[in-house]
């Protein structure tokens, strides 16, 4: 009796798309990332430009270009603001060279020096250790304890 051979059958690769071409323009995807920034979160992004947040996921998915350029427009906002929380919770002094006025005798500009100092804030402080070292600046303390045993001795002679 004579062996078959198996064969396996190997799907072809394609590169052209199946489904329906998007409807989303890259206008759009601009204006998405000119809110990114701002704070928006990317349901609320989704929610702006008409899709479901599964949508705008699979948007992201589909144009990697679109969604590393999102991620470093989130990222640049955070930096900016974890910059500023740092400064409000250690405190800055800044100096600024301002022109106060002209000499009325001479004509001349005269310009002074102004330094202006920012006490540190103690709820950026606060807000600052709870989140960089939650083991020890939480509210919440875990108190852990070893089980005890306990015996009760109950009389029942008098019922």
């Amino acid at each position: 009796m004579a062996k078959k051979k198996a064969t396996k059958k190997v799907a072809k690769k394609t590169t052209k798309k199946t489904g329906r071409p998007t409807k989303y323009t890259q206008q759009q995807k601009d204006t998405l990332l000119r809110l990114a920034p701002l704070g928006y979160t990317n349901k609320e992004m989704a929610n702006l430009i008409g899709c479901a947040e599964s949508t705008f996921y699979k948007l992201m998915e589909d144009d990697p270009i679109f969604s590393e350029s999102l991620k470093i427009s989130k990222d640049l906002a955070d930096s900016l603001v974890i910059d500023s929380l740092f400064k409000k919770a250690t405190g800055k002094i800044s100096t600024k060279e301002v022109v106060s006025g002209i000499c009325p005798n001479t004509g001349n500009i005269i310009e002074s020096t102004r330094v202006k100092e920012i006490a540190p804030d103690t709820t950026s402080m606060i807000f600052w250790l709870k989140n960089r070292r939650p083991d020890q600046w939480r509210e919440k303390q875990v108190i852990e304890h070893q089980d005890a045993t306990i015996k009760i001795d109950v009389d029942d002679s008098g019922l």
